[in-house]
């Protein structure tokens, strides 16, 4: 999900992540921006765990469980909102509109209006 959405060459992950949290509470879900990033991050873990062999214990386990939906709901209204932005505008943009929305509350606020229609569209729910 965060490397199709935000590709960045020379990019971290976490500013990745952090992206799909500015993107995600500027369309006004109600999730804390943070929360959503240590969702999506320990979420990674595990899968990173299992994909690679590791073992994964009881309570990583259970962590996934808990962080399936809240993660999916991330995925699919990340993948709708920036999908539709992209139809309007450049890609490097939107990326931008997003760095500043981590940043300063105007520039999140201009994110949101500019994904209003898309939020109606998407059916935002809280995980």
């Amino acid at each position: 999900m965060l490397a199709l959405n935000f590709q960045d060459p020379g990019g971290s992950q976490g500013g990745v992540r952090l992206r799909v949290a500015a993107l995600l509470r500027a369309v006004g879900l109600s999730t804390a921006p943070l929360e959503i990033y240590q969702n999506v991050r320990r979420a990674y873990q595990i899968r990173s765990k299992f994909v690679h062999g590791s073992s994964v214990t009881l309570k990583d386990q259970a962590s996934a469980r808990s962080l399936g939906d809240a993660t999916l709901e991330s995925a699919r209204l990340s993948l709708v909102v920036f999908l539709t932005l992209a139809e309007s505008l450049p890609r490097s943009h939107l990326v931008a509109m997003l760095d500043d929305a981590l940043l300063d509350d105007g520039a999140r606020n201009r994110l949101g209006a500019a994904a209003a229609g898309v939020v109606d569209l998407a059916g935002a729910r809280s995980p």
